[in-house]
């Protein structure tokens, strides 16, 4: 007879004892992932346009949610670490067969204004058994867009909850918050920094946090006169040098003349919205 547990106030099959132990083994030798390490951020200058912002919102539950194949059945597993302990909760969705292969979404579960629950996905860690943990940032994105796009189907009839992804905005977007609230800075590159910081609503010291944004980078000639490319710590491209005046111009032409590139500090403009390089 099929028992059933409560989830998101409707009914979650509860697991046979041989199919917890099955995603125990599963979660054990696939999917063991880096702990994420968040830092107070104190120094804007560690901040740039490859970071992406995320509203970090209080008191929600943390799931992560497995999509996988036990006894040549699909299960979709709500997983929660909550006081040592690991909870499983069996929800049926209706995903692509090919996702029930290994994929694993991590995300927040939130109970909207409306009343009604939504999982909102955050990262994706596995994509078909295959590891997706240190793939770049905006890949993830696009490849969970895909997938609620081309391979996920939304049922009332089976759900308990609605699927979403997460919202994340770039920098110069922060004059668009309207309340008090704690923002995630999620980086490009899974092995550099997260950083976590609070924003008073105030749209006159939100312009001054934006614009004194001051960065390091390697300017880079390129075929073209007067565009320059900004690369990052790790060479990767940045954005394009602003040159804003005559003077700037004449001071990176003579800072390039025989090189190709070297280092140099810019200032964040948020009137041009780009970088400008501080003589």
């Amino acid at each position: 007879m099929t028992s059933f547990i409560n989830f998101c106030e409707k009914k979650s099959i509860k697991l046979k004892i041989r199919e917890i132990n099955e995603i125990d083994n599963q979660m054990n030798k696939f999917y063991l992932t880096k702990k994420i390490n968040i830092y107070k951020l104190n120094n804007i200058g560690e901040i740039n346009s490859k970071y992406l912002l995320t509203i970090k919102k209080k008191n929600v539950l943390k799931f992560k949610l497995l999509l996988t194949t036990i006894f040549n059945k699909h299960y979709s597993i709500f997983i929660i670490e909550q006081d040592d302990n690991i909870y499983y909760f069996n929800i049926k969705f209706r995903f692509n067969e090919e996702l029930y292969n290994g994929t694993l979404f991590d995300g927040e579960m939130v109970k909207n204004e409306k009343g009604c629950w939504v999982y909102y996905i955050s990262d994706l860690l596995y994509y078909k058994s295959n590891f997706f943990y240190e793939q770049k940032f905006s890949y993830k994105l696009k490849t969970l867009y895909n997938i609620l796009k081309d391979d996920y189907t939304y049922d009332s009839f089976f759900n308990v909850c609605h699927i979403q992804i997460k919202s994340y905005f770039l920098f110069n977007h922060l004059h668009f918050i309207t309340n008090d609230c704690n923002i995630q800075f999620i980086p490009e590159y899974h092995n550099q920094k997260t950083f976590e910081t609070s924003i008073k609503f105030n749209k006159d010291d939100i312009e001054v946090f934006i614009e004194n944004q001051i960065k390091d980078f390697i300017i880079q000639k390129t075929n073209t006169p007067e565009v320059y490319n900004l690369l990052d710590s790790n060479n990767q491209f940045d954005s394009i040098a602003c040159i804003n005046s005559l003077k700037i111009s004449l001071f990176i032409r003579k800072l390039l003349l025989n090189k190709n590139s070297v280092q140099i500090k810019c200032k964040y403009n948020g009137f041009f919205k780009s970088w400008i390089p501080i003589i």
